[in-house]
């Protein structure tokens, strides 16, 4: 255990939310249609919106989905590292 006091760096913004939006994977293969293509203000923060009115009754349907996130590249495997990288390069090469 340690006592030293802890500071968040400042985030990096590397385009993550430019790559979502141009990829919107995960929207177009929802079956009930709950995510939304742009983030939306929820609770004072901008976020990617899931309507939980749409997606639960789906869910309990069909015993389970989770398509999101199996299509998003982000949650492959040893994918999101190299798109991090991808996305750093890309933000520090000029335009």
């Amino acid at each position: 255990s340690t006592k030293m006091p802890l500071t968040a760096d400042a985030p990096i913004d590397i385009g993550v939310d430019e790559f979502c939006v141009s990829c919107q994977l995960c929207v177009n293969e929802c079956p009930p249609d709950a995510l939304s293509h742009d983030k939306q203000k929820v609770r004072g923060a901008e976020k990617w919106y899931v309507d939980f009115d749409k997606c639960i009754p789906y869910f309990n349907e069909t015993y389970g989905c989770a398509i999101c996130l199996v299509v998003c590249p982000w949650s492959r495997p040893g994918v999101a590292r190299r798109l991090v990288d991808k996305l750093a390069r890309r933000r520090k090469s000029p335009a």
